[in-house]
C-alpha cells in the first residue's frame, strides 16, 4: 500500500484485497509492511516485468526501475504528465474510464512493444540524470 489510513476508503489496502480475492492465492501475494522506507518500496517494484498502478509512486518506482506499465490515473495530472514526458501517453488510463477491455488492449500493446517502451524510459532515466547532474553542478556554482 501507499496510502494507510484508518478509514477504510481511504486505505489502498482495502482495495487491494478486494481484488487478490479474486485471484489465486498461490500465485500472488500481499506486500504490505508499514515500516518499508521508499528504498526499500522501490526495490519491490524492480522484480516486477510490468506495473499497472493507481498511485502515482507505483507510477515512478516501477519505471525508475525500468518496469514498463500502465498508469491509471486519478485528480491531478502527476501519473499522466509523467507518461507524457516519456513519450507514453496511450499507457495511461483515466480512472472513470477503467474496464476490462481497455486495460486488456492496452496491456496487450505494452507487451507487444516493450522493447521501444523499454528504450523511452531508458532514454528518459538518462535524460533526467543528466539534468540532475546539471543542477547539481549549478548549485556547487552557486555556493562557491
Amino acid at each position: 500500500e501507499h496510502t494507510l489510513a484508518i478509514n477504510s476508503h481511504e486505505n489502498d489496502s482495502a482495495c487491494i484485497k478486494d481484488v487478490t480475492s479474486k485471484l489465486d492465492k498461490y500465485k500472488y501475494r500481499i506486500i504490505s509492511n508499514k515500516n518499508y522506507n521508499c528504498y526499500e518500496l522501490k526495490c519491490i517494484y524492480s522484480m516486477c516485468d510490468y506495473v499497472v498502478g493507481t498511485r502515482f509512486h507505483s507510477v515512478i518506482f516501477s519505471l525508475s526501475n525500468g518496469v514498463p506499465g500502465i498508469a491509471i490515473t486519478y485528480a491531478g495530472n502527476k501519473g499522466q504528465g509523467i507518461m507524457h514526458d516519456i513519450g507514453l501517453d496511450e499507457f495511461t488510463v483515466a480512472i472513470k474510464d477503467v474496464r476490462y477491455s481497455i486495460l486488456r488492449e492496452k496491456f496487450e500493446r505494452l507487451i507487444s512493444n516493450e522493447e521501444v517502451i523499454r528504450s523511452k524510459v531508458s532514454n528518459y532515466l538518462k535524460l533526467a540524470k543528466m539534468q540532475r547532474d546539471k543542477l547539481i553542478e549549478k548549485i556547487k556554482l552557486a555556493l562557491g
